[in-house]
């Protein structure tokens, strides 16, 4: 490979030949067969696959780009672990606590022609202690989504979704005598989504994090098609998430609303929100819309280090929660909004390709 005025300050430099180990952008004087006879304006983007045969040493005087040949999946991990201070108001009980916090996000996008294919899994594993009490599991969530979409505009996409998320150890009770009866444990419950609809992506090229060119992502799922299935294994807990008694499934319909929107509001501060509606119809009688916000505010300190403010609201009519009395008797079960507010410093450690 022959440099000719290499620039350091510059992203690439001026060479006169292209070679199959190009994998970055470079400025390049190319043949006159091969940049001629395509008819290409003075300064344009040309795939690594045009140029590819190109072996003559006669050049023209001019400017192209090289780009990298494109990459249809582009994927992305992240582990996290945190030290939490939580106020929470849920089935778990209620008040302050200090919490250690292992989870990972990992993304798989795939982009090709007028399809796309998102698919992300989510786990989250917590324990906290309350002061002159013992270690308590605190979060424990296992997620996937997969969405896939067929471009219908610039913005605009028929999609497809299918969600599935459980958890993966028992739950046990907080705040009531029988602290050692469990409430809910793996597969019990595991609900499944499935739902047909439109999309509005303000940003089909990059779904996953925001940029200094576009520093609002917004994503949006309209499914007026929604099917919700809760699935107990275990049928002792049925009364707890309003399954018939004897039987493993309950089924919900309706539609729903999914909105993600990521805003960098300077290179260090990313604000994140997600937003989960469902209308199951089959229930019109009773509160029938489940309802699961979260927000993120995350300040980056250095490198893998992140200060980060998390709410979360959470309420679903088929979840039932044990009512009791003064003496922590359970009298009967209630519908309650769950919220848990959460300030954390995080590391994190992110793969990607």
């Amino acid at each position: 490979m022959t440099f000719a005025n290499p620039q350091a300050d510059t992203i690439g430099m001026k060479i006169s030949h292209t070679f199959r180990t190009i994998e970055t952008t470079v400025y390049v004087k190319q043949s006159i067969d091969s940049i001629v006879s395509l008819d290409l304006p003075k300064v344009t983007t040309v795939t690594y696959d045009t140029l590819k045969g190109t072996e003559r040493t006669e050049t023209i005087d001019t400017t192209y780009f090289i780009t990298q040949p494109l990459k249809f999946w582009k994927l992305e991990s992240r582990l996290n672990a945190a030290i939490t201070q939580i106020n929470r108001w849920n089935r778990k009980g209620e008040g302050n606590m200090f919490s250690i916090q292992l989870s990972n996000n990992s993304i798989a996008n795939y982009a090709r022609g007028l399809s796309t294919w998102k698919t992300e899994l989510d786990w989250v594993y917590a324990g906290d202690k309350q002061e002159g009490a013992d270690w308590f599991k605190a979060q424990d969530r296992f997620n996937i989504v997969s969405r896939y979409g067929f471009r219908a505009s610039s913005t605009w996409s028929y999609s497809g979704l299918f969600e599935f998320n459980t958890q993966l150890s028992k739950s046990y009770n907080r705040g009531t005598n029988n602290k050692d009866a469990y409430v809910s444990r793996f597969l019990s419950p595991a609900r499944s989504t499935f739902s047909l609809g439109m999309a509005y992506t303000n940003n089909l090229s990059n779904l996953t994090a925001p940029n200094a060119a576009n520093p609002m992502l917004v994503d949006l799922l309209l499914s007026p098609v929604t099917y919700r299935a809760t699935y107990m294994s275990d049928t002792s807990l049925n009364r707890n998430f309003s399954v018939p008694v004897g039987e493993h499934w309950l089924s919900e319909f309706g539609f729903s609303l999914r909105l993600d929107s990521r805003h960098r509001l300077t290179n260090d501060i990313i604000l994140r929100s997600r937003l989960n509606l469902m209308a199951n119809l089959l229930e019109m009688g009773e509160p029938f819309v489940t309802v699961d916000w979260r927000v993120n505010f995350d300040i980056r300190l250095y490198r893998h280090f992140t200060l980060g403010l998390e709410t979360w609201l959470l309420y679903d009519p088929t979840e039932l929660f044990p009512k009791v009395d003064s003496n922590g008797d359970v009298i009967g079960r209630v519908r309650k909004t769950q919220f848990q507010q959460s300030l954390m410093l995080r590391f994190t450690y992110r793969i990607t390709n």
